[in-house]
């Protein structure tokens, strides 16, 4: 019966770099269109839909979708040299900078991760981002590069540390009653060191997926999928399958492209991957350095997990996606038993765990018979490859 229904999935192979690849729903019925969106963040958006729009209502959809895109990759892209996020990197450690609360909140919401989930979650980790150019460097067609000196990592390992950040907030005096209370104050943000930089990657991809939401309900658009670069969110009254890629899946056949994958019982759900093998370095000694960094030793993160997928349930946080996108890395970080035991006991946070001896762990909200509110299917032709599902 798995088997069979593991072959009807309706596969989505994305055209890029991303651990969740496959997306279904089970009541297919009526048109589906897909919206391919403008590349943001070195990634290719899309949605989907299951309702007909008229041709205007659909260019005008996809017209806000990539104005949501525009804006956000013009604010957080530090790629981009004429973004906040890039001013933010070259003036917050000699001055205050204003930012608005959206900026403000982001902020905010990564320094309670590095502070309540795992120290291991830092957005000031990036000038070793930097040293390490995993922007330029990554491991395709044997393309072997160096690694950055240990005098290099430790030189940088100082500014890395999210207490570096001050936020501020502030009442506008003599404000207009007019004004909404949000309208009456200002934000600003300023670095305790010089040489400090954020970088907020690890959320603003989950922002923008629930931007993206809200603008396809405002077009009555009442479920539907989202993937932002693998961050995706399933929402409305319908069953989906969502297949997670097995890691280094291009090295086998075709048929075990997928670990398995989550089907859903009808709420509303973000699921985001990391993994070790999304972006990575490797040697000429054939040594791997992947590019989620520890911000204690500068190296890669060095534990037991090699993929892990967050399921955060949509009705239960708010800003879902955005949560799930900063619990995919924050979770990586504490190693797979910790990942799982958080999962477990967090209401509305489910994981699986791909270790790196072929173990798939499943957090305490996820069964593996039909009927459970979210069930793991599991490809049973990784067997051949040593993949197993439990301790």
């Amino acid at each position: 019966m798995k088997a069979k229904k593991l072959i009807n999935v309706l596969s989505i192979l994305l055209m890029m770099i991303t651990a969740i690849f496959i997306l279904t729903s089970c009541d297919n019925n009526g048109t589906i269109n897909y919206i391919y969106l403008r590349e943001s963040f070195s990634i290719n958006p899309y949605i989907i839909i299951y309702k007909n729009l008229n041709e205007v209502k659909m260019k005008q959809l996809e017209s806000k979708c990539n104005d949501i895109l525009y804006e956000l990759d013009n604010k957080y892209n530090v790629n981009l040299s004429t973004s906040l996020i890039s001013k933010i990197n070259n003036e917050a450690d000699k001055q205050e900078i204003e930012i608005d609360e959206e900026f403000y909140n982001l902020i905010k919401e990564a320094k309670y991760i590095h502070e309540n989930v795992s120290s291991g979650f830092d957005i000031t980790v990036y000038p070793l981002i930097e040293v390490w150019d995993f922007k330029n460097k990554y491991y395709i067609n044997n393309n072997y590069e160096e690694i950055p000196k240990d005098e290099e990592i430790n030189a940088k390992l100082d500014l890395v540390n999210s207490n570096y950040i001050i936020l501020s907030e502030k009442l506008i005096d003599d404000a207009s009653d007019e004004l909404k209370e949000e309208e009456k104050k200002t934000y600003s943000v300023k670095f305790q060191k010089e040489g400090v930089k954020i970088d907020l990657g690890s959320l603003v991809k989950g922002l923008a997926t629930d931007y993206i939401v809200n603008a396809m309900k405002d077009y009555g658009l009442n479920f539907g999928i989202v993937n932002v670069g693998g961050n995706v969110y399933v929402y409305g009254n319908k069953q989906y399958n969502v297949g997670i890629t097995t890691p280094f899946h291009e090295l086998f056949d075709e048929n075990q492209n997928i670990i398995g994958y989550i089907s859903t019982d009808g709420n509303d759900y973000s699921l985001v991957t990391s993994g070790i093998y999304e972006r990575y370095i490797k040697t000429i000694d054939e040594k791997m350095y992947h590019h989620i960094l520890n911000p204690f030793t500068g190296y890669p993160v060095d534990n037991d997990i090699v993929s892990i997928t967050v399921i955060v349930n949509n009705k239960i946080y708010k800003d879902n996606s955005l949560y799930a996108d900063a619990l995919s890395t924050s979770l990586f970080t504490l190693g797979a038993k910790d990942a799982i035991m958080y999962a477990s006991h967090n209401e509305g946070i489910e994981a699986v765990v791909i270790t790196n001896d072929s173990k798939i762990l499943l957090s305490s909200g996820i069964g593996m018979t039909e009927g459970d509110n979210l069930q793991f299917v599991f490809n049973e032709n990784l067997k051949s490859l040593g993949y197993s599902v439990g301790n």
